[in-house]
């Protein structure tokens, strides 16, 4: 266990403290909800904790607030409060997010907006996580104990197997040109809760082109389908040829979204702003002498992506696909095999702070 230093509440800050019964408070930040279950690969940085800012509410006010730097410290976490007064507490962690050190109250920082982007691949920067507790402190030593969840949702593209018709173009082979994420939630804040204002790649197309037919415009390129902002989310570029019968298997393709809980579908160029749509994995192949969509719909047992799960994808390709990324084709064309699991063992899907 690693113990980082004591950190006292001042009596400036509070009042005295000689009147009133205090307390000690121990409060453990547990590594479940970053062990990764048997059956999921983790990369590095999906689980990088650079910097941790902790903060302790009595009631409405703000009564403690902590910066850490933790690289190189090892789970679990635990912080030590020697003399804390007596009274009910909550208690929030937050991983590698921006500066909240401005925050001075609870419903300042639930609302505080986390965006896509703050989930990064560079393990220097890290996923933003975050998670709560409550505890009660008496005259006494107090225990609490907290677990971090990522507000993204894992999508991993598992494998693509090729069985066209021998009778195509090439003899049947395939070239995968790229793998991207459409309707995509981009945004969303502290208490977990959803801007739906903000969708990445909505329907699939390039702003002011949702009419058009012509495939050419949703080539792959900064500043077309997919913000630069996001890009590292939701796009894996690439060149992989498939002759017939042959599959490829994939083991670090993963993108990421934020809980997307549409449940009315929204197909081709209906999708708008207000509306949304059901996230989808897309393929973009060329088949046949043609580029084709291959979207696969992530909505299983009810629900979409949800937080901190990892849905897993397995394709295989039968014939020309979709002409509209935001398109779903039939199984004569594609047969897909979507699995949800707990990214990590421990996974509280709707826990929110």
């Amino acid at each position: 266990m690693g113990i980082l230093p004591t950190f006292v509440m001042l009596s400036s800050c509070f009042g005295s403290l000689s009147t009133v019964q205090e307390g000690s408070l121990t409060l453990v930040i547990s590594e479940g909800g970053l062990t990764k279950a048997s059956d999921v690969t983790q990369l590095g940085y999906e689980s990088k904790v650079n910097q941790l800012q902790v903060f302790l509410f009595e009631g409405t006010a703000l009564q403690n607030y902590e910066r850490l730097d933790l690289s190189g410290a090892s789970f679990p976490y635990t912080l030590t409060y020697p003399s804390v007064r007596s009274g009910s507490y909550r208690i929030y962690a937050v991983a590698n997010g921006g500066d909240l050190s401005g925050v001075t109250s609870e419903t300042a920082l639930k609302e505080t907006v986390v965006r896509l982007s703050d989930c990064s691949l560079d393990p220097a920067q890290g996923f933003v996580m975050a998670g709560s507790t409550s505890v009660t402190v008496e005259d006494s030593e107090a225990h609490a104990t907290l677990a971090l969840q990522r507000y993204a949702a894992r999508v991993r593209l598992v494998s693509i197997e090729n069985q066209v018709p021998e009778s195509y173009a090439d003899g049947g082979s395939v070239t995968v040109e790229g793998v991207f994420l459409i309707n995509a939630l981009g945004s969303w804040n502290l208490a977990g809760e959803g801007v739906a204002s903000e969708w990445v790649n909505l329907g699939g197309r390039l702003q002011g082109r949702q009419n058009s037919d012509d495939r050419s415009d949703f080539l792959f390129g900064e500043g077309q389908v997919h913000p630069a902002a996001y890009r590292n989310q939701v796009f894996r570029g690439g060149s992989v040829t498939l002759t017939r019968g042959s599959r490829k298997e994939f083991t670090d393709c993963c993108l990421y979204s934020f809980p997307n809980s549409v449940t009315g579908d929204h197909t081709g160029s209906s999708a708008t702003e207000a509306t949304g749509a059901m996230a989808r994995l897309v393929v973009l192949a060329r088949v046949n002498g043609e580029d084709w969509w291959y979207p696969v719909t992530l909505f299983k047992d009810g629900e979409g992506l949800r937080r901190n799960t990892t849905c897993d994808v397995k394709l295989t390709l039968r014939a020309t696909g979709s002409g509209d990324p935001n398109e779903p084709v039939g199984a004569g064309s594609l047969e897909a095999t979507v699995s949800v699991k707990g990214w990590l063992t421990g996974a509280k899907y709707t826990e929110t702070i």
